[in-house]
C-alpha cells in the first residue's frame, strides 16, 4: 500500500475512535 493510503486510513480510524469516545463520554 502507498503511504498516502495509510495516512488516510489512520485519519479515518482516529475519527472513528474519537466518535466512540464522545458517545461513551455522553
Amino acid at each position: 500500500f502507498a503511504p498516502e493510503i495509510w495516512g488516510c486510513f489512520e485519519f479515518v480510524w482516529l475519527s472513528i475512535v474519537k466518535v466512540k469516545n464522545t458517545r461513551r463520554g455522553g
